[in-house]
């Protein structure tokens, strides 16, 4: 499930452009989980309507500030303006203010869009990932796809235990685990092994599917 859709604007793509290609990857990660997880974390609002998306890598607090399009029917998209690498706590208002003339612009060009014919240039977060990843295929991406299930999986697992009111420490017992080994799980699935995966989720009494494709068929494990 996705709870909307990041699209980027031609200012964020070229600050994405500058970054390392490591820096840029985390950029992606966390937009990918905030889009899956709606973590608070990853994406939060700053002021009026304007949002915050945060990665940190090696230190450097990577920044890329967004705004909500709710005015499809279809679909739930956040535009992301442009970034910058934060030095102090807060955000500079500058930046902010940045992003709200950019947000303006683009719904003043959304409405003349019909008789212009010209949209503002964007793209998709699948766009940006072919671009600075790698197409799907490439160990690179196919790596980071891998990585990103898998903590996906972990949330998931947080989400379903905290519904179900239960402690690490009382999901370890009933899967018969350690307290550290379900806080290590819930962090990310990827030295899980499938047994333990599904273990837990029948202590959680929640289902998992699991779809197997050999060349175009598919199979289902549950």
């Amino acid at each position: 499930m996705r709870y909307f859709e990041t699209r980027f604007l031609e200012e964020a793509d070229e600050f994405i452009e500058k970054l390392d290609k490591k820096s840029a990857n985390k950029v992606f990660y966390n937009i990918d989980l905030a889009e899956q997880t709606n973590d608070p974390r990853l994406f939060k609002k700053l002021q009026g309507e304007i949002w915050e998306f945060r990665s940190k890598y090696l230190g450097n607090e990577n920044r890329l500030l967004a705004f909500w399009d709710k005015t499809e029917l279809t679909e739930t998209l956040v535009l992301a303006t442009h970034g910058f690498v934060k030095k102090d706590q807060k955000v500079p208002q500058r930046e902010i203010d940045k992003a709200e003339q950019i947000r303006q612009q683009y719904f003043d060009n959304k409405r003349k869009v019909v008789m212009a014919k010209k949209e503002m240039k964007n793209y998709s977060l699948a766009e940006m990932k072919d671009k600075h990843i790698g197409k799907i295929g490439t160990k690179e991406r196919d790596e980071y796809e891998y990585e990103l299930r898998m903590d996906v999986l972990g949330h998931m697992i947080k989400t379903a235990r905290k519904e179900r009111k239960l402690t690490q420490e009382q999901l370890g017992k009933l899967v018969g685990v350690r307290k550290s080994q379900i806080s290590k799980l819930e962090r990310s699935a990827n030295s899980a092994t499938i047994d333990t995966i599904l273990k837990v989720f029948r202590a959680l009494k929640a289902e998992i599917n699991f779809n197997v494709k050999i060349e175009d068929d598919y199979l289902q494990l549950i």
